[in-house]
Order: C-alpha cells, then structure tokens, then sequence
C-alpha cells in the first residue's frame, strides 16, 4: 500500500484517516450529538425516536423501557448492540453485560478512524424499528464520494450479523456484479420503496463537503428514518469486485483539496 502519493481508493481511505482531520467528524460520527446535526439539516421527523441516554449501564431502568427497543452506545459500530422485541423474555443481566464491555473499547484504536477519538462514551435507546406488514428491516447503505452519492446498497441481516446485500447505481440500476462474483439477493427479489428519490434527496444534502462518507437509512413503511454517518467503510479496506470501477472511485477523493484545507487551518 502507498500512501504519499496514494492512488488506489483503500490508499486514499487510509491516507485519509491519517490526514483529513475536520474536528466536526467526531461529531457526526457520535450516534447521540449527529442527531442535533441531522435535525437542523433535514428535520427532526427523520430521526429515530429516543427513549433515552445513560453514562452506565447500571444506570437503565428497564422497567421504564417499552416492549420493544434498541440499545447501543454511540462511539462504535455494532458492539454491544441490544435489540429487545419482547421485554417479557429480554435478557437484561446479558444485555448490561455486552453494553459494559463494549464501552471499554476504544474504537479509534481498532482502525485508527480519527472520528471516533474524541466521542464521550454513552449508551443510547431508541425506537424498535419494524414494518407493519411484518418484512426484514432494510439498512439502505448510500456510498459517497466528492459531495455526491454514486451507489448505494441494499442491505438484509445486519442487526443479526448475516449479511445478504445488492448494490444499485444512482440510476436504480443494478451494479452487483461490479462488487462480487456471485449474488447474494437476486435483483428480482427487491422493491425498492416508492419514495427512493426522496432518500436520495436528504443523502444528496448530507454529504455536501464530504470527500468519503457513507449514509444510512432506514424506510419504514414509507417513512425515511436516518441511520449512521460512516466515514470509513469496512474501517477503509473496501472489497469491490471491478478494479476499474474502484480506481474510478479513488479518483472522485481530491487529496490536494484536503491538503490545502489543512494548510489554511494551521495558519489561522
């Protein structure tokens, strides 16, 4: 891997977790303080209702909770995550259990992401995500890069770990086979929500600035529900399939913007 100069899309990923340093990034990729951010670009109706925030897990008072509900920290990926779909049958002792030892994990030192250096550690509950007709939930993952969103990824199985995944183009139309070599979900087998322009509308003014960013929704029901900024997928060491669509991808990351961006920033 060659970082100075990089040229592949992984090699600009990394060179950006080392170089590209917006103290705002930290922020963003806080699941609890982005929410401040997310209501102020594109509303309040797109953030997942919160039950609640706690510094301890010992701090949770489930008895408050309701039925169903999530809870995770905010500082991480996916460690830790407590999705409750019965209280009656939730394990508590194993949930406050995974929870503590997850907020022992410093996320920055897993992969260095910057972003995560700085977050104060919480756990978060929030609004048990499901649609009424009784289908998987769908994580819409939109990859951007340069201020725009170039694909996005239809996802089954992430809460559960067992990821199936089709990737479209900005046009709806399948790029799958750019990505792997055999398909996991047939393209036949997905409807897209009618109102998928709509989500490509709100990712289309959220990663404004961005060089790399990855956003996530959720539709529920056809209500569009935001997810998570991420700014370093798969921690930077993206697999995709076509060499020639990932090197088209590295060449929208303008490294020499970032550079004199930082330049400006140290002397002010």
């Amino acid at each position: 891997m060659h970082l100075y100069p990089p040229h592949q899309l992984n090699e600009k990923l990394q060179w950006l977790k080392l170089y590209n340093r917006d103290p705002n990034y930290s922020r963003y990729a806080d699941k609890y303080k982005v929410r401040e951010y997310i209501a102020s670009e594109i509303g309040e109706e797109y953030l997942i209702p919160l039950i609640g925030r706690w510094k301890r897990p010992q701090d949770i008072d489930f008895s408050s909770l309701p039925d169903k509900f999530v809870l995770k920290c905010n500082h991480n990926s996916s460690d830790g995550m407590c999705i409750c779909t019965d209280k009656a049958s939730f394990d508590t002792k194993e949930a406050l259990k995974e929870l503590k030892q997850a907020l022992k994990i410093d996320y920055f030192y897993l992969s260095r992401e910057w972003p995560y250096k700085n977050i104060e550690k919480c756990i978060i509950g929030e609004k048990y995500l499901e649609n009424s007709d009784g289908s998987p939930l769908v994580d819409y993952k939109f990859y951007c890069f340069n201020g725009k969103p170039r694909y996005f990824m239809y996802s089954l199985g992430e809460a559960e770990h067992n990821v199936r995944n089709h990737k479209f183009d900005m046009n709806l139309k399948s790029i799958d086979y750019l990505f792997k070599e055999k398909v996991a979900i047939e393209e036949k087998d997905i409807k897209l929500p009618e109102n998928i322009n709509k989500m490509i509308q709100i990712v289309e003014k959220l990663c404004i600035g961005f060089p790399h960013i990855r956003i996530d929704l959720y539709n529920i029901d056809g209500k569009i529900y935001f997810g998570e900024m991420t700014f370093f997928s798969s921690g930077g060491f993206m697999k995709i399939y076509s060499d020639e669509f990932a090197q088209q991808l590295a060449e929208l990351i303008d490294i020499e913007e970032i550079k004199y961006k930082n330049v400006q920033i140290h002397c002010q």
